[in-house]
């Protein structure tokens, strides 16, 4: 049997200041809480039970703790409201994906991207028009993806290999769509210069130009104001077809940055 405690200011003056540290020390945000009081004057513990069937006071006189003389302890409204011990992790680290995989379409590149282990961090990122969208970030070695047929035959990771798939992420009536469209291989700054002249036509004329690929990707033509969100992945993850798995080296890619698209297709951006 048990008896709920529903004010411990009514028991501090009969059990002094050692109830009032227990339950700085011990009291949570978890309620109930099954707990004992002993009194700190005789050692004696509280009990429901007394000779005056509920007429006297709560009483400490119990030499052992049974079920009369245990507590479920509620925090009442305007009640003892501790602060929590600092979280010995330090405070919450802010999420590293600018925005959230899980709810982004994915299109002829490997839909389960989202569950991917981040490995590099993009540090910085950049446009203008003679080389286009750039990040900057260290790309592992065992990203790199040997293509047949390329270079010289000295292998990866200097010679004839794909490092990383550049993918961009955009939004369409609401809805954020996303695939890797451009393979980057090492010495290669950003994804290539304009040939339309602006990043508003270059988008869909030489990156998102298929629909049968990238769907409604196609439809989407960027203009300065707007947000676009970029990341990368480990080897070649452009492709042919919905549902390519796209895994040419290791399961890995980089967080997601977010821009707001500058105008003149100018601008510098750096993260945390």
């Amino acid at each position: 049997m048990k008896r709920t405690l529903l004010v411990l200011a009514l028991l501090g003056g009969a059990l002094g200041g050692a109830l009032e540290h227990y339950a700085s020390s011990h009291l949570t945000a978890q309620a109930p809480l099954m707990i004992a009081l002993r009194s700190p004057v005789n050692g004696k513990f509280v009990t429901m039970w007394d000779e005056y069937q509920g007429q006297h006071p709560l009483v400490a006189n119990r030499a052992a703790a049974s079920s009369g003389e245990t507590f479920e302890m509620v925090i009442m409204s305007g009640g003892y409201n501790p602060t929590p011990p600092p979280d010995p992790n330090g405070p919450p680290v802010a999420p590293l994906d600018a925005i959230d995989l899980r709810t982004v379409t994915v299109h002829a590149s490997p839909l389960d991207v989202a569950s991917w282990p981040i490995g590099p961090r993009i540090t910085s990122a950049s446009m203008n028009p003679s080389q286009g969208p750039a990040i900057n970030a260290v790309i592992p070695d065992r990203w790199a993806y040997h293509v047949p047929g390329w270079g010289s035959g000295v292998g990866c990771p200097n010679d004839g290999c794909i490092d990383y798939t550049f993918w961009f992420i955009v939004k369409v009536n609401g809805q954020w769509h996303t695939a890797g469209l451009q393979e980057m291989w090492k010495g290669r700054g950003g994804v290539g210069g304009f040939t339309t002249g602006s990043w508003h036509w270059e988008f869909s004329s030489n990156y998102a130009y298929d629909r049968n690929r990238w769907g409604a990707m196609t439809d989407y033509r960027p203009n300065p104001g707007e947000e676009m969100g970029m990341f990368i992945t480990a080897g070649d993850a452009r492709c042919c077809a919905p549902g390519y798995s796209g895994v040419t080296s290791v399961r890995e890619r980089s967080n997601v940055v977010k821009v707001t698209l500058p105008a003149n297709d100018t601008g510098v951006w750096t993260f945390q």
